[in-house]
């Protein structure tokens, strides 16, 4: 996943050019400080912060100047990037002693080696007796199109087959990516379903639609979804953008078009519960797992942000972090949204913080292939398949319960504590009310203002 951020001109300026945030010391502080906030997620940044403001005064005040009574100060640009990669590395230095999440220990919460989980890979795709069938949303870029690509070199030309849906915009990068996919597996069947707009619902039940339509062509009653992998999403720290549904784009992208992706596809999950593993429904969505503390403020009285001052990228980000994790909670233990009958499925909540690839080098073959084991292995168990062996722990702390956070080598966060309020409080309720409302009025044609 790249990330690329432009932040200012690396040109230096003349003294008349010099940009508004950068006219005063305080107001140049409180710019670096909104970055410092940006990149980190938090504001839990002390020594950091005054590190910067020292660097700050060594490297940029050159010069000053006094014009009709207001002190301006002249930045040297040049120096700009020795400040960013001091940034970098202070940020580097806070994920590690200030946001790192807590693991479960044991043999429950191990880590997981690259060739160990291309073992399990292989050997899951091996044992299939009928073609496996995947959803990928997200496929043609980035995290997405290296796990389908992972999957494809793990089957190889000899496995048993199996069946893509690729929802996308694009036609023609889904039609480059599939020509990339029949080199490295010919028995792979790959299906373009074309989304105008991931963030719109009604544009992801239309999509849903044709691949439910399509594999009960295919497969008549024994229809079946057997992966479910999301990875859309935008990193935007611009102003609030909301759809013409009402919702804001960003959110909509990671929590409400996953979440209408699970709905609108549950028509082709296993109606009840069964000891055998093949045939619950495994779901992965990839994003910022377990970094609760690191994504901004959560707002429980205001889940759309409407309210002033609420809405920034990193609140989003929060919003969407918490929600999701106990709105899969509750998918996974009791009943979905609009559903009268409880569905049989499990829920892995991959991490992938969006900043993360800025400062760690991962492979995106090898994320890739850890998306794939993450999403086949017998590790994360759905709910009533038991909890003996190496079953892991979800985010209730309860083994095998059905909806995990989990890192790409196999650990599992722990981030049962930072929930036990808002269980008590009864918010996962509040938050299927919440999303059943807003499918209502959006269902109704009417624009959601919830």
């Amino acid at each position: 996943m790249r990330i690329a951020i432009r932040a200012f001109s690396t040109e230096a300026p003349t003294r008349n050019e010099i940009p508004p945030p950068f006219s005063s010391l305080g107001a140049l502080a409180s710019q670096f400080d909104h970055y410092c906030d940006t990149l980190h997620g938090t504001v839990q940044i002390n020594t950091t912060r005054r590190n910067i403001s020292h660097a700050y005064k060594r490297s940029y005040m050159s010069a000053s100047a006094v014009d009709g009574g207001t002190k301006c100060v002249k930045a040297k640009y040049a120096s700009f990037n020795n400040l960013i990669s001091l940034l970098h590395a202070a940020y580097r230095e806070d994920i590690r002693t200030l946001t790192q999440p807590t693991y479960y220990s044991g043999i429950n919460s191990i880590m997981v080696s690259l060739s160990s989980a291309i073992s399990s890979n292989k050997a899951f795709l091996a044992s299939r007796t009928r073609p496996l069938v995947v959803v990928i949303a997200g496929a043609t870029s980035g995290i997405g199109r290296a796990t389908l690509l992972s999957l494809c070199r793990t089957h190889g030309h000899n496995g048993p087959g199996f069946r893509v849906y690729i929802p996308a915009r694009s036609k023609s990068k889904a039609e480059e990516l599939v020509e990339e996919c029949r080199k490295l597996c010919g028995k792979g069947d790959f299906r373009f379903v074309e989304v105008k707009d991931l963030s719109l619902l009604r544009d992801v039940d239309t999509a849903c639609q044709t691949i439910v339509a399509s594999e009960r062509e295919l497969a008549g009653v024994q229809a079946k979804l057997d992966v479910l992998i999301m990875t859309q999403g935008v990193v935007d720290f611009g102003a609030r953008k909301d759809t013409i549904e009402g919702l804001d784009a960003s959110q909509s992208l990671l929590l409400f078009s996953r979440l209408r992706f699970i709905h609108s596809l549950s028509l082709l999950f296993p109606p009840a519960a069964t000891t055998s593993i093949d045939p619950a429904t495994r779901i992965v969505s990839v994003y910022a797992a377990g970094y609760e503390s690191a994504s901004g403020m959560f707002y429980p009285q205001d889940l759309s942000l409407r309210q002033p001052g609420h809405y920034s990228f990193t609140n989003s980000r929060a919003s969407a972090v918490h929600m999701k994790t106990l709105l899969f909670e509750h998918l996974a233990q009791k009943q979905y949204p609009g559903r009268t009958n409880p569905l049989w499925f499990k829920i892995i909540y991959f991490f992938a913080a969006p900043f993360l690839k800025l400062f760690i080098a991962t492979s995106q073959e090898e994320i890739g292939h850890r998306i794939v084991y993450i999403a086949t292995s017998g590790r994360y168990a759905a709910k009533h398949q038991g909890d003996e062996g190496e079953i892991v722990m979800g985010t209730d702390d309860v083994k095998g319960s059905g909806a995990y956070a989990s890192r790409s080598n196999g650990e599992v966060f722990d981030v049962n504590k930072h929930y036990e309020k808002f269980r008590r409080e009864g918010l996962g309720e509040k938050i299927v009310e919440y999303t059943e409302e807003m499918w209502r009025e959006i269902g109704e044609g009417r624009k959601f203002t919830g």
